[in-house]
């Protein structure tokens, strides 16, 4: 189901003591935690029932001692488990264990930026849990999720609105919501109430050129599905930021320099995201990413992407279809192996 479902049923009474919320939209997946906490939670009572883990720490046992104990304040906690994927197998195994005996009182809440649904994990987690697809809304869809998005905080669009604002910032969410805020508190009047409206005319003077933020946040999407080997995905993302102008050897650039972070990852203890932003000059945000991907690559992964990527700088610049190349390129990135005993995606081996 989508966030509009999964409120719809919360709304109705149709509740489940455990929910996975599948997919690598921020915004989605900020929205749909809010309304857990609203519906699970009240007053108080997230200072004291609201816990979060998280699965790149590697183990379960802390999530699964407070999904099974009786909160002390409250009818009931709402524990969540971030980064399920990164687990590793036994320790996922260990979480789906949840189904087979559900927590008298609390609500489990799993999350994944992307999950292989051939595994035996998978399929347990996508039949018994309550699934929540966080996922980008499609172009088409977009229209319809901004005036919506619009109305939560009070702003009303007419449709002419939304296509000016689209065509100025963009498609990417996290930016569009930050310039409906901008346009809430331009319109707001002491006076209006609690809603307010803002013209075409004054969305084009006010809304901030998106194009940079989008080709930013796509092409960091492309990279870390290349690596995760989300081949089909990693072609669409190419195409979208193909469509934003985007050059191939930039595109190519920004693919190195993930790499290269995954790299300083495995160069550094698990716990060092921190001080390992801070020697080599990056934001703590995308090091963070990487050290949480780094976990689920071998070494040599890595080192073969790069010699891959330096090879094909070379080729490139003489190429006339440069970006039938890199399309080639990126599925030889992604091919990954299907995953076993020696795969590192379900059996990190950390070479810190």
């Amino acid at each position: 189901m989508k966030i509009k479902e999964l409120a719809q049923n919360l709304a109705a009474g149709k509740k489940s003591s455990c929910y996975f919320l599948l997919g690598d939209d921020v915004t989605a997946r900020k929205e749909a935690l809010q309304l857990l906490k609203k519906h699970f939670l009240t007053g108080e009572d997230e200072n004291w029932n609201y816990m979060e883990y998280d699965g790149a720490a590697g183990t379960s046992g802390e999530f699964l001692s407070t999904v099974y104990t009786v909160p002390f304040f409250g009818d009931r906690r709402l524990v969540v488990l971030r980064s399920f994927n990164l687990l590793p197998l036994e320790e996922q195994e260990a979480v789906c264990r949840l189904f087979s005996s559900p927590p008298p009182a609390n609500v489990a809440v799993l999350m994944a930026d992307t999950i292989d649904k051939r595994t035996k994990v998978a399929k347990t987690l996508l039949s018994q849990a309550v699934l929540v697809e966080l996922t980008q809304p499609a172009p088409e869809e977009l229209p319809a999720w901004l005036m919506d998005q619009a109305q939560r905080i009070g702003l009303h669009l007419d449709h002419q609105a939304v296509a000016v604002l689209l065509e100025t910032a963009g498609h990417n969410t996290s930016f569009l919501l930050q310039e409906l805020e901008k346009l809430k508190t331009y319109a707001w009047k002491p006076d209006a109430g609690a809603s307010c409206s803002v013209t075409a005319g004054e969305v084009a003077l006010l809304a901030s050129t998106g194009e940079p933020e989008a080709t930013a946040y796509a092409g960091l999407r492309l990279a870390e599905a290349v690596a995760d080997g989300r081949i089909e995905e990693s072609l669409s993302l190419l195409s979208e930021l193909y469509a934003l102008n985007e050059p191939p050897l930039r595109i190519l650039g920004a693919l190195a320099y993930h790499y290269r972070l995954l790299l300083a990852a495995k160069s550094w203890p698990a716990s060092q995201a921190e001080q390992a932003a801070q020697a080599i000059s990056v934001s703590l945000y995308p090091m963070q990413k990487a050290f949480r991907q780094a976990r689920t690559l071998f070494q040599t992964e890595i080192e073969r992407a790069l010699a891959l990527l330096s090879t094909a700088d070379m080729e490139m610049k003489r190429l006339a279809d440069q970006k039938g190349y890199l399309a080639t390129l990126l599925v030889k990135l992604g091919q990954r192996k299907t995953p076993g005993a020696d795969d590192g995606r379900q059996y990190p081996v950390y070479h810190y």
